[in-house]
C-alpha cells in the first residue's frame, strides 16, 4: 500500500504522491509548477540581473580582482552632469551609446544610494530627473574610504566609462574625484 497524508486543505488521508486532494480537489501542486509562466519570467529576471551584474561587455576579469587599475592621469575626459547624461540615454539609446559609450567622463551629481550589489563591488548612484533611471557609478576598490565617507545628498563628482544603460546608466572603473 503506498504512503499517505493529510490534505492541507481538507485535512481527509490521501496519496503522498497526489497532484489534487480527491476530496476537495485542492491543487497540491508546489508554487512554481503551478505558475509556470511567472516562474519563467521569475527565472529570466534573475538570469538578466546576474549577467548584467557579472558581463561588463568585456573579457576582464571583475572588478575586485582589478586593484591594479589607477587612476587615469593623461586620458583625455569628457564632463557631462547625472541629469544630461540620463536625459540623453531616454532621449535616444543609440545616440547617447554612440557619444558616450567605453569612453570616460566625469559625471557630477547628488548622491541618491551608496551600496554594494550582489557582487559585493560597490557603487554609488546619482539622481537623475527620471523615476527609474539613475547613474550608477560601479566604484573601484581603491574608492572604498571615500564611499564609506559619502552621504546621501552630498554633490559629488565621478570618473568613469560609460558602460551603456539598463535601467540605470552605467559607469564602470569609477573614481571619486
Amino acid at each position: 500500500m503506498s504512503n499517505t497524508k493529510g490534505c492541507p486543505q481538507c485535512s481527509e488521508k490521501i496519496n503522498e504522491s497526489a497532484k489534487k486532494c480527491k476530496h476537495c480537489h485542492a491543487d497540491l501542486r508546489n508554487w512554481f509548477v503551478k505558475h509556470k509562466i511567472l516562474t519563467t519570467l521569475l527565472a529570466l529576471f534573475l538570469i538578466g540581473a546576474i549577467s548584467s551584474a557579472v558581463d561588463d561587455g568585456s573579457t576582464a576579469a571583475p572588478s575586485r580582482q582589478r586593484n591594479a587599475v589607477e587612476r587615469p592621469s593623461t586620458v583625455e575626459v569628457g564632463s557631462v552632469t547625472a541629469k544630461q547624461l540620463a536625459d540623453e540615454y531616454i532621449k535616444n539609446e543609440i545616440a547617447a551609446d554612440e557619444k558616450y559609450l567605453d569612453q570616460i567622463f566625469e559625471v557630477s551629481g547628488v548622491v541618491d544610494t551608496i551600496g554594494k550589489d550582489i557582487l559585493d563591488d560597490m557603487y554609488v548612484t546619482l539622481k537623475t530627473n527620471h523615476f527609474i533611471t539613475s547613474i550608477q557609478c560601479m566604484l573601484e576598490n581603491s574608492e572604498l574610504e571615500k564611499a564609506a565617507n559619502l552621504n546621501k545628498g552630498d554633490v559629488i563628482k565621478v570618473q568613469g566609462k560609460v558602460g551603456g544603460k539598463l535601467m540605470n546608466v552605467f559607469l564602470r572603473d569609477c573614481f571619486i574625484l
